[in-house]
């Protein structure tokens, strides 16, 4: 079901592009479009139909732990993104030097935003046992 929605999908882009090339519109590229929610939705109902045997150990403790933070951490990133962008703005006026320095913005931009959120969701998950 998913292969045939992503088949019409393409064909439905092909036939609006009428044999020009490919452009982007709210119909086809936005993430509000028909295409992509119901893409998204039977890609996700197939994803969670993979049966999965529960781990044990330290690693599967710490893989819960991130599993649980990232959500946070992609809610969290607009603060650090504003924080970090604005400092390299500042630092370097002219567009084209800030793409050396993109790896380092990103990196550290995500690593701020987990360690934070894996902070938030260790105190929340202490709330939660002191109940």
């Amino acid at each position: 079901l998913t292969s045939a929605a992503v088949v019409l999908a393409a064909a439905f882009n092909i036939y609006k592009s009428d044999g020009g090339p490919f452009f982007s519109a709210a119909w086809n590229w936005d993430y509000d479009s028909a295409f992509m929610m119901v893409t998204t939705v039977l890609l996700f109902s197939l994803l969670l139909r993979i049966p999965l045997r529960p781990a044990s150990g330290k690693g599967a403790y710490a893989l819960k732990l991130l599993s649980d933070s990232v959500l946070g951490a992609y809610l969290l990133s607009v603060i650090f993104d504003r924080i970090v962008y604005a400092r390299l703005n500042a630092a370097i006026p002219v567009v084209t030097d800030r793409f050396l320095y993109a790896p380092l913005t990103v990196t550290v931009v995500f690593l701020c935003s987990m360690a934070v959120s894996i902070v938030i969701t260790l105190l929340l998950r202490g709330a939660r046992i002191s109940r």
